[in-house]
């Protein structure tokens, strides 16, 4: 379907469904989401903004929960719940879903703490006076937003109750495209000047082990996992202990390619699954980073297959 099909289809569901309470702004030209964004936050009128995507259907009780959590005025941004729904490729959903409870996990307790640091853009409540305009080229709309809500020193909180559940991508492949998507512009984020929290040392510390940890561990992993054999191939032979980690290393590399090939032909993954999912997506940042220096990653949306019902 092309781009104005789509739109135009948009449209006439908003104004179908909406019953007048729901205004469309539409642009013939595609210029991409940040740009879009914009023109919707130069007409809110509202103290709190909520973003969303086209897919998500909220629980009933959704928004009320988020809006909730700007009873505290040091609240700056609330985020919710992601669950995928089954299309096609069942592993895709329980991957992602499997990825999703690790995460929300880490959410929780970093709201109990003073801040999370991963938000939705399918699922987010800001205060507008904390929102700015967006870059046109920015690709991660949601990290830039929250990026802005840390420097001006407003939390950003989980709540686990406002749930919104959308399909899973049919192939691995749509899955993947969003991975490398994310994290090209995770690595924008860090070269954008003036972003970063520098002067919130809390903050820094949380979006440091969370984020730009995770950026980079696949390039620890590869030099961790080339002097490790350098080491065992070279005389003399060195500690036991050193020798079970490489192993331990080979073993796990050894089953995500296992789950690699059954996935690709068609077979059950089982135990599998997990070490080939957490494979591709820790070194999604690689190609990430490589689209990111050579400025691959378009911020036009490259839209995967979904069997949305």
């Amino acid at each position: 379907m092309s781009y104005d099909a789509w739109a135009a289809g948009s449209e006439k569901i908003a104004a179908e469904d909406g019953k007048g309470m729901i205004k469309t702004i539409h642009n013939p030209t595609r210029c991409g989401k940040a740009t879009a964004m914009n023109r919707g936050i130069a007409l809110a009128t509202g103290d709190i903004l909520l973003f969303s995507d086209a897919r998500p259907l909220y629980n009933a009780d959704a928004v009320a929960c988020l809006i909730s959590n700007f009873a505290n005025p040091d609240v700056g941004l609330a985020n919710g719940s992601i669950v995928y729904a089954a299309q096609g490729d069942s592993a895709v959903c329980s991957n992602n879903n499997a990825y999703g409870r690790f995460e929300n996990w880490l959410r929780k307790n970093e709201s109990a703490s003073g801040s999370t640091m991963t938000v939705h853009g399918a699922m987010m409540a800001v205060r507008k006076e904390l929102v700015t305009p967006l870059p046109a080229n920015i690709i991660n709309d949601d990290g830039y937003i929250a990026l802005k809500v840390m420097r001006a020193k407003k939390r950003l909180v989980y709540d686990q109750r406002a749930i919104a559940s959308t399909a899973a991508p049919v192939k691995m492949a749509g899955d993947m495209e969003r991975r490398y998507r994310i994290s090209a512009g995770r690595f924008q984020l860090l070269w954008t000047k003036g972003l970063l929290p520098w002067d919130n040392v809390a903050a820094m510390w949380r979006y440091a082990s969370h984020k730009i940890g995770r950026l980079l561990l696949p390039f620890f992993l590869i030099i961790a996992f080339v002097f490790s054999i350098i080491a065992c191939l070279s005389p003399p032979c060195p500690p036991l202990p050193f020798v079970a980690v490489t192993i331990a290393q080979i073993i796990g590399y050894a089953a995500a390619a296992l789950g690699g090939i059954l996935h690709f032909t068609g077979h059950k993954m089982s135990i599998f699954r997990l070490p080939y999912y957490v494979f591709i997506g820790t070194f999604s940042s690689v190609v990430g980073f490589y689209r990111f220096v050579f400025n691959k990653q378009n911020v036009m949306w490259k839209r995967s297959t979904r069997d949305v019902q």
